[in-house]
This record gives C-alpha cells, sequence and structure tokens, in this order.
C-alpha cells in the first residue's frame, strides 16, 4: 500500500519586467514506493499535477469533461454550419457510448440537422481530432 510520507512545498520568486514579482508554488508529495524501498530509505517525489491528474482519471471525471466538451463543440458547429437561428433551436443534451443525443424544438432545425447528419458527424469528429460520435440521435 503507498503511504504518504512526507510533504514539501517550494516557493520561487522570479522578477520580470518593470520589476514586478511573481510567484510560483510548487509542492511535491514524499511516496514510499514498496517495503524494500522503505529498507533502503529510498523515496519517490511525485509532483501534485501528477497526483490531480491520476485522482481524477481514477474519478472518471476526464471522460465526464471529454464528454462536456464534445456537447460544446457541436453546439460551436451548429452555429457555424447552420447560423444563429438554427443554434438556437437546437442543442446536444447527452453523450453516451458514441452516441449524441440532441434534442430540438422546431421540426425544420430537427430536419436540417437529421438530413446533413452523416457531414456534421464527421466535421465533429474532425473538431475534436478523434473518432468519437458514431451517431446522432434526436430526443
Amino acid at each position: 500500500m503507498t503511504e504518504i510520507h512526507d510533504c514539501r512545498f517550494f516557493t520561487s520568486w522570479h522578477f520580470i519586467r518593470n520589476d514586478k514579482m511573481t510567484k510560483d508554488c510548487h509542492a511535491e508529495i514524499c511516496i514510499e514506493r514498496s517495503e524494500s524501498a522503505r529498507n533502503d530509505n529510498i523515496s519517490m517525489f511525485i509532483p501534485i499535477s501528477e497526483l490531480l491528474k491520476r485522482s481524477l482519471s481514477s474519478a472518471n471525471i476526464i471522460e465526464k469533461v471529454e464528454d462536456a466538451l464534445i456537447l460544446e463543440r457541436f453546439n460551436v458547429l451548429v452555429v457555424e454550419l447552420y447560423g444563429e437561428d438554427t443554434s438556437q433551436q437546437v442543442k446536444a443534451r447527452s453523450f453516451k457510448n458514441g452516441v449524441l443525443t440532441v434534442s430540438s424544438v422546431s421540426s425544420s432545425a430537427s430536419q436540417e440537422i437529421f438530413t446533413n447528419h452523416v457531414s456534421l458527424i464527421k466535421a465533429l469528429n474532425k473538431k475534436i481530432g478523434k473518432v468519437v460520435v458514431e451517431r446522432i440521435s434526436f430526443n
């Protein structure tokens, strides 16, 4: 089991233009690696940023943020391709298992999205940088 052994905080001051001072704070947590490391009195320092990445990853927060970004990118893409009027009527609501669920208050806006859904999916995946959206579903 991993145990926190020691915690150290470092503050460094940097001078920049016009004699304005900035401060960087760094923290490292010393974690004992294994029983043999304890016997050898060897420990490893891990930056807090790395610990945060691990924590966020284990809590599936990263996936939830990525899903939220997919919804936002769809809504932005609708503005770019169809204009403000259509974007006010069509909104991405959820994303799960490759399916983007969209709701609309206008049947004409729904029809426009449905008619062009293949090119819309391609454009969205291109904007995201990888193929994640496989299908658009209407709510």
